[in-house]
């Protein structure tokens, strides 16, 4: 896959809907891919990874660090990958091919940074 499909293919579109899943009606923010898949966003989300992440720590299992602060970490690391794609493409004259690359080791080090961060 080449950049600007990568780029083309990220396209989506975005509604509100009340939360399918909970009874507190709460609005939640939809948003639907090119590949059709949905994915849901909003207080309740946010909520519920809160109870996720207090309940794991309670039983000794993830680090103690403020649910809060775990996504900003994911989002910021994640968005910034991002950021500097034209820097990393164009200073150090990178082919498409070794920005799908770099996007895959980027996925891959984040998810390994977070997970070894949580350790109890």
């Amino acid at each position: 896959m080449q950049l600007n499909e990568l780029i083309e293919a990220n396209h989506f579109e975005e509604r509100e809907e009340v939360c399918p899943g909970c009874a507190n009606k709460c609005q939640v923010h939809c948003y639907t891919f090119a590949n059709c898949k949905t994915y849901f966003s909003g207080i309740m989300f946010y909520m519920q990874f809160d109870a996720l992440v207090k309940r794991e720590q309670q039983a000794g299992r993830l680090a103690k660090v403020e649910p809060f602060d775990i996504m900003m970490s994911i989002a910021s690391m994640t968005v910034f990958t991002f950021l500097a794609l034209p820097l990393y493409q164009d200073l150090l004259s990178r082919t498409d091919e070794q920005v799908l690359e770099f996007i895959a080791h980027r996925k891959q080090e984040i998810t390994r940074l977070v997970l070894n961060g949580l350790r109890p």
